[in-house]
């Protein structure tokens, strides 16, 4: 799980994106499938962090340059933070996500697309990856605000229920 922001964020401002690798990348490279679970949206308008707002996060698009170097392979986003800047910057991540060939589950712009299941391929095993969101906030869910917006699979809709058994 990461959210690339407050503190974190700070600390790869100031020694450099790749920073955390330093502590991270071994183990992440001798792993058969990086599955990471990103809580924020990326912002190209985001604040440089700390901000007052502690509670409000999102992560500089530059700050993808560590998932790439880590290898991942799936994101997840299950988060709940991943409309705080609005729903346009989750919009701008899946697009992200989407031109580095990166698959995603648990988050979407349809309910359709965030309750999927997504099977990866590893050393002749197939493994299927769901997620949703239990705790909101609504405004972070798939059309949470019956506003047509992009965000997290929430864990009531019937859909996630339906996906959650098809994994079992």
């Amino acid at each position: 799980v990461t959210a690339m922001s407050r503190d974190f964020a700070a600390s790869m401002d100031i020694n450099g994106v790749l920073f955390p690798n330093k502590l991270i990348k071994d183990y992440f490279t001798s792993s058969d499938v990086v599955h990471i679970s990103n809580e924020v949206s990326f912002d190209p308008d985001c604040p440089k962090q700390p901000t007052l707002n502690r509670g409000i996060f999102c992560s500089d698009p530059k700050y993808m340059d560590l998932l790439k170097d880590v290898n991942v392979k799936i994101i997840e986003l299950t988060g709940n933070h991943l409309n705080d800047y609005g729903w346009e910057p989750f919009s701008y991540t899946l697009g992200i996500y989407e031109s580095l060939g990166i698959p995603y589950f648990g988050g979407g712009r349809t309910i359709t697309e965030a309750t999927r299941a997504v099977t990866l391929q590893d050393h002749g095993n197939s493994i299927a990856f769901v997620g949703c969101n239990p705790i909101g906030p609504s405004i972070d869910w798939v059309d949470g605000l019956n506003d047509g917006r992009p965000g997290s699979a929430p864990c009531s809709s019937p859909s996630s229920a339906a996906c959650a058994a098809a994994a079992t």
